[in-house]
């Protein structure tokens, strides 16, 4: 044994630098040889369908691709891991099968590599149906002006509508798109604000904008009596009284600019009854021509109505001249 470790270890640095040299050799030799690899890659997805969505696969994620080449070049691969690229330009609602093929890899330029094959060959991806849809836009109001004053007509939002973008399922069920709640109780006067949407529950979605125009009038609340304001009767009836007394409330601005000779004060229709009793019936009146906003009362509240009477025919006759018989006629006749 003795012998034999002389042996080994006799001129063990000259024998070390030798075995170094041959692996270099060998190394260098074999990194220039060409050989074939299994090598995992992993599968990148591009879609060009503007109609479809993926949203479940690749199934698998990795797939192993044969490469062949120099070794050099192999192990370089191995690190790098150039992706095997599946571009898809149709797609349908549901679970699809693809087929992957080794032209498919991304093999950087200038490498003197191959891709021979792909296993598994196939991968399956899931799919989902994109849809669109215009939707209105409704403000929210976290509070609203103070007991004194009052909104002019309704909150206007521009745009009116939104468009709504995604994944068809959850498109369909939006009806409409909220603001974020704002608040009214400091404002007096026309005002306009710019109001971000409430994307609360539309992750996901795509809105065709982030935020919308809310613009509005509030005033004092005002309150103006009218009075003489003739009913008018359904034909063939009459009213007791021929006039009421209005009492409008809303906001000061409305108000002042309101013209008496617009609004109507009338019997509804549907309220008349087919045949009126003798004695006539009470009904109850409707005010027409009113601003949106502005709330009326009438006094009296009802009023009778009664059957018009007939009114008696005059008889007009024709009457014809008689000949005069008397001298003092003749008389004038002859001349």
């Amino acid at each position: 044994m003795r012998a034999l470790l002389g042996i080994i270890i006799r001129n063990w640095k000259l024998k070390l630098s030798a075995f170094a040299l041959a692996m270099l050799l060998w190394i260098t030799v074999s990194a220039d040889q060409i050989t074939a690899r299994w090598l995992p890659v992993p599968v990148e997805i591009e879609i060009r369908d503007a109609n479809h969505q993926l949203v479940a696969g690749p199934a698998p994620e990795d797939v192993e691709v044969r490469f062949s080449g120099p070794g050099r070049e192999l192990w370089e691969l191995a690190i790098t891991r150039p992706p095997i690229r599946l571009i898809v330009r149709d797609a349908s609602e549901g679970v699809q099968e693809f087929t992957l093929e080794p032209a498919q890899v991304q093999i950087p330029r200038g490498r003197l590599i191959t891709a021979v094959d792909v296993r598994p060959a196939t991968i399956q991806l899931a799919f989902q149906r994109l849809a669109s849809a215009q939707v209105p836009v409704q403000v929210q109001v976290r509070n609203g002006p103070g007991p004194e004053f009052m909104l002019v007509g309704s909150l206007r939002v521009q745009p009116t509508q939104v468009r709504v973008s995604g994944l068809a399922a959850r498109v369909n069920v939006v009806d409409a798109v909220v603001t974020r709640p704002i608040d009214l109780s400091g404002e007096v006067g026309p005002f306009e604000r710019r109001v971000a949407l409430d994307t609360t529950g539309l992750s996901g979605l795509k809105l065709s904008t982030a935020e919308v125009v809310v613009s509005g009038q509030i005033d004092r609340v005002a309150e103006r009596i009218i009075p003489g304001m003739p009913v008018q009767a359904p034909p063939g009836t009459l009213v007791i009284p021929g006039s009421v007394e209005l009492t409008v409330r809303g906001g000061e601005s409305v108000l002042g600019a309101l013209d008496r000779n617009a609004l109507q004060v009338v019997i509804p229709a549907e309220l008349v009854p087919a045949r009126i009793p003798p004695l006539g019936t009470e009904v109850p009146l409707r005010v027409g021509g009113l601003p949106a906003g502005v709330q009326v009362v009438a006094e009296p509240r009802t009023i009778r109505l009664i059957t018009a009477p007939e009114l008696p025919v005059t008889e007009i006759r024709t009457v014809t001249p008689q000949p005069d018989t008397t001298a003092a006629g003749q008389e004038a006749g002859s001349r």
